[in-house]
Formats: structure tokens, C-alpha cells, sequence
């Protein structure tokens, strides 16, 4: 189907036919949708017969298993900053959710504003006097 739209899609152009064009997409996105449907269900049958007792989750764990590290070190409980050793999963757990809150929170960054938060610029030469110049000599170095 995708082939046909694009073919229609192609014809639509070379002819300038704008109802022919709108045909086209409208057989596109029917595909698409179509393709979509189709994944979500293979994905969906998959997941299910995974767990499910047979050849085919046989063949997934199979695949699956070499990328699990046999053994595993064990965490048995964390220093606070008092020295103190904490043993209780509860706590470890809410410590480690406070660490990584504070790591992984947004920064506070402050911009300053361009114009008016900036100190003035300081100029090398801003004691030296501009001397008067006359129009036909601006002239001349615009010329040049």
C-alpha cells in the first residue's frame, strides 16, 4: 500500500492533480496506521507469550540470559556524613532518593541582564578628544 501511495503520490506531482495528491495521503496515513496497528499487536503478543510456559519464551530467555551478570554485589548499607553506618532499607532508600534529588535537580543559573546588570565598558582610549573633521574628508576615506 505504501508502494501505491507513492506511486499516486508521485503521478499527483508530475500531473498537478490536487485531488489525486490528497488521495495519496489519505492512503498514506490509512497505511501508517495500519503498520501501527500491526507492531502494537506483534509487541503486545510478544510480551504476552514471554512469560507464558512453551517454545517461544524459551527461545527469549535464551537470547536474554547473556546479558545478565550472574552475581551481583550486594549493598549492605551506607556511611552518612556523621560517620554513621545505616542499615535500614528504608532509610537507605529514602537517602539515596534525597542524593539523587539534590544531584539531578535543575541548577539555579542567574543571567544578568545584558544592559543594565553589566559594569560599563572601560575604553583604552576613551580620554583621548575625537578631532573635528569636515563632510568632503569623510568623503575622501569613504571613497578610498
Amino acid at each position: 500500500m505504501l508502494a501505491q501511495s507513492r506511486s499516486l503520490s508521485f503521478r499527483a506531482k508530475r500531473t498537478g492533480d490536487i485531488e489525486l495528491r490528497k488521495v495519496a495521503g489519505r492512503l498514506r496515513n490509512q497505511t501508517r496506521y495500519e503498520l501501527k496497528c500491526f507492531q502494537n499487536e506483534q509487541l503486545s503478543k510478544q510480551l504476552k507469550e514471554r512469560h507464558a510456559p512453551g517454545e517461544t519464551s524459551r527461545i527469549f530467555w535464551s537470547k536474554t540470559k547473556r546479558h545478565f551478570i550472574k552475581a551481583s554485589a550486594s549493598l549492605k548499607g551506607f556511611f552518612s556524613s556523621t560517620g554513621e553506618i545505616i542499615n535500614d532499607p528504608q532509610r537507605m532508600a529514602d537517602r539515596a532518593a534525597d542524593h539523587y534529588g539534590k544531584l539531578l535537580e535543575a541548577p539555579t543559573v542567574m543571567r544578568p541582564q545584558p544592559y543594565v546588570d553589566t559594569p560599563p565598558v572601560q575604553w583604552e582610549n576613551s580620554n583621548e578628544l575625537i578631532p573635528p573633521v569636515t563632510y568632503p574628508e569623510i568623503l575622501n576615506v569613504l571613497r578610498t
